[in-house]
């Protein structure tokens, strides 16, 4: 059976179409009790299935629209025209930032917009995003802000960007002490489905949900984590009594409290290491708390078994490492499995022998590390180490 069916849009083979069509064209045809030869060998067999192969696409297409009205369904420009009709838009790709430190000679300007690369990676390019003099009289070292001149993420760790694409006569020398911050890529079809429906949870007064996607819509937030506590008394993790404490990585301090205080219930405390002061709809000023989440460093060694011909180098691993921390929320622990198999993913890398965690560069080991509640794992390029690759 095609068409709407309680299982849903179905939509027949090209081969049942041609059946279809072949049983049409012989009980109009065929005469005095002789059938057609409609073989694929005779003309009339090689037009049906011309005809069949094309109107296989337009159910095809039909169930494409019949899919479309459902966003779980919908891809590209008609899931973003689904979510639209709910206020809610596809992300754009942003672009990384990062602080330059350069040398200029006495008196020497640095326009903006004067481009440096990760060396050995010259279409991985930043560029500066004001202009800077050195007023001294001498060589100096002045830190500047720039941004990757591509949207996405391009990763730039620390100690990286070190040649100059656009020269300056005047400036020698450019680095960045720290991992530039990366962009973002265009938000994919996965993600934007799960923000349209977190976005609509908004509704609810209370619910953590609603809390949840009220702070995650704000510019600049990352990652949020909320909890509650809904006895009568201070519980195990410090939580006051009929309370919420939301742990926001990203955001301003100000749109953070005021997108808190839009969605918590009348009634429920703040908790948090942090506050900042609203002024509600009548005018009343009120304090907010919330949670920044205590930066845990964490120190990686990584031993790497290489396919030397294809192998992306230590910079990929490091990447793979970082990519897997960036996405850590506060409380999670790190864990050795998923860390391998992070690795595991960068061309060339045909097995890892070994990765070591720890708080400190002499306590690494092979052991998961637990992080405290209001903690959260921070990982560093600096901070991990890529062993000497092996070969198998």
């Amino acid at each position: 059976m095609s068409g709407i069916t309680a299982t849903g849009f179905e939509i027949p083979t090209t081969g049942e179409i041609l059946d279809a069509m072949s049983a049409d064209v012989q009980a109009a045809l065929s005469t005095a009790g002789v059938a057609l030869d409609l073989s694929p060998e005779q003309p009339l067999g090689q037009l049906l299935g011309i005809q069949a192969a094309k109107m296989r696409e337009l159910w095809e297409a039909m169930a494409t629209v019949y899919s479309a009205r459902d966003p779980a369904n919908a891809n590209l420009g008609v899931l973003d025209a689904l979510c639209a009709l709910s206020g809610v838009e596809r992300r754009e790709a942003t672009r990384g930032i990062v602080v330059l430190s350069v040398t200029l000679g006495a008196g020497v300007t640095l326009p903006a917009g004067s481009i440096a690369h990760v060396a050995g990676q010259p279409s991985n390019q930043w560029r500066t995003v004001i202009s800077i003099t050195n007023p001294t009289g001498a060589p100096a070292v002045l830190g500047i802000g720039a941004e990757s001149t591509e949207t996405g993420r391009h990763v730039a760790n620390a100690g990286s960007i070190t040649s100059i694409a656009t020269p300056v006569s005047g400036w020698t020398t450019v680095t960045n002490v720290a991992d530039a911050t990366p962009g973002a890529d265009v938000e994919s079809d996965p993600a934007l489905r799960m923000r349209r429906v977190q976005e609509l949870q908004t509704g609810g007064s209370s619910p953590l949900d609603a809390i949840r996607a009220e702070l995650g819509a704000i510019t600049g937030v990352t990652q949020v984590v909320v909890f509650e506590n809904t006895t009568n008394s201070t519980n195990a993790d410090g939580l006051p009594a009929h309370s919420i404490e939301a742990m926001v990585l990203g955001g301003t301090e100000q749109a953070v409290a005021e997108g808190i205080w839009r969605a918590k219930a009348a009634g429920i405390e703040t908790h948090g290491n942090a506050s900042r002061t609203i002024v509600d709809a009548s005018g009343a000023s009120r304090t907010v708390r919330y949670s920044r989440p205590v930066a845990k460093n964490i120190y990686v060694e990584v031993y790497p078994v290489i396919d030397a011909a294809r192998y992306a180098g230590e910079a990929a691993v490091k990447a793979a490492v970082l990519a897997y921390g960036n996405a850590l929320l506060a409380g999670q622990a790190v864990r050795i499995a998923p860390l391998i198999a992070q690795v595991m993913a960068v061309p060339g890398v045909v097995d890892v022998t070994l990765v070591l965690v720890g708080f400190s560069a002499d306590s690494v080991s092979n052991a998961n590390l637990s992080i405290e509640l209001r903690r959260r794992a921070v990982f560093d390029s600096g901070r991990i180490t890529v062993q000497p690759p092996t070969f198998p």
